[in-house]
């Protein structure tokens, strides 16, 4: 009662000479009071985090979220207590997740599409460090049927509050240091696990130099994506980003040792077959061709990755 009488009006009425009260409920005020009671009650909903071994699996459990119906609350509560005082169930709406971890089979994940590695050893501790935060940050990232995934989409800002340290960068054609130095390390290995998954490239960019470190373990030159996050418009800085090209959901899982970095991408096959042939074009130039062929042997796509190293 405390809480539904300020609420509460009175109207006389003059009923054939009788002086009649009717009560009624500003619903509307009261709505608003009840929202704030039971605020709690109010959620939003949580996506999984979804990994895989030897399957797909929810590292992290969806929460689904609820929104409490006030205005439809409040007249169930106006209509108890100027009635019959019977008990109000509280009506409300409930908030699906996107990735549920009930319902891990809807996003097609069944299997290994194509992956990629590259080597790290030999670099400062600072270099290190922002490899291994921007894997972590990269690791189970979902991509949607159709979608586009974005390196810097999938880690975010490059800021110092996230752990990232001040280290070598290679920005435009000048050499120098700052935060998130070695992040390219990362993305080149999106890029080479996007490569053997077949994935339509829709964004890349080389290195202005070569770089020996990205030529280890039968890598060679040119197989690496520079990214670069400069000035506060994200639409304008330089991303690497690949297509889905299947109905079905991509999963990108990152990983690393003390040397090593691995990109895995998992969703569902469509057949296709990838042959990479590379060559030199010259001095500091260099380049290959990627050719996609579907299940029948079929060509689906050809195209030529250039890199002129100054």
């Amino acid at each position: 009662p405390a809480t539904v009488t300020p609420y509460l009006t009175v109207e006389i009425a003059d009923r054939g000479g009788r002086l009649t009260p009717t009560l009624s409920v500003d619903t509307d005020g009261l709505a608003r009071a009840l929202r704030e009671m039971f605020a709690e009650v109010t959620r939003k909903p949580v996506d999984a985090v979804l990994g895989w071994d030897d399957g797909l699996v929810a590292i992290e459990p969806s929460v689904t979220g609820a929104a409490l119906r006030s205005d439809t609350f409040a007249r169930a509560v106006a209509a108890s207590f100027l009635g019959d005082h019977s008990p109000v169930t509280m009506p409300v709406v409930v908030i699906a997740p996107e990735i549920d971890s009930t319902r891990l089979d809807v996003y097609g994940i069944t299997e290994q599409l194509g992956g990629g590695h590259s080597n790290y050893a030999g670099g400062t501790w600072e270099r290190d460090e922002n490899i291994r935060v921007s894997t972590d940050l990269l690791d189970h990232t979902l991509v949607p049927p159709g979608g586009n995934f974005s390196f810097n989409g999938a880690i975010g800002e490059i800021t110092a509050s996230k752990g990232y340290q001040e280290a070598m960068v290679v920005s435009g054609e000048a050499v120098g240091r700052d935060v998130g130095g070695g992040v390219c390390q990362v993305s080149t290995t999106v890029f080479r696990a996007a490569l053997n998954a077949g994935m339509p490239i829709v964004e890349w960019y080389p290195h202005t130099y070569r770089l020996p470190n990205y030529e280890r373990d039968g890598w060679g030159p040119g197989f690496d994506a520079s990214i670069l996050q400069a000035g506060p418009n994200p639409e304008r800085w330089a991303d690497f980003r690949f297509e889905n090209y299947s109905d079905s959901w991509l999963l990108v899982e990152a990983r690393y040792s003390d040397t090593q970095v691995f990109v895995d991408i998992y969703g569902t096959s469509d057949g296709r077959s990838v042959e990479i042939d590379a060559w030199p074009m010259g001095d500091n130039a260099f380049g290959f061709t990627r050719i996609i062929r579907d299940a029948r042997g079929g060509e689906i796509a050809n195209r030529t990755f250039e890199s002129r190293f100054k």
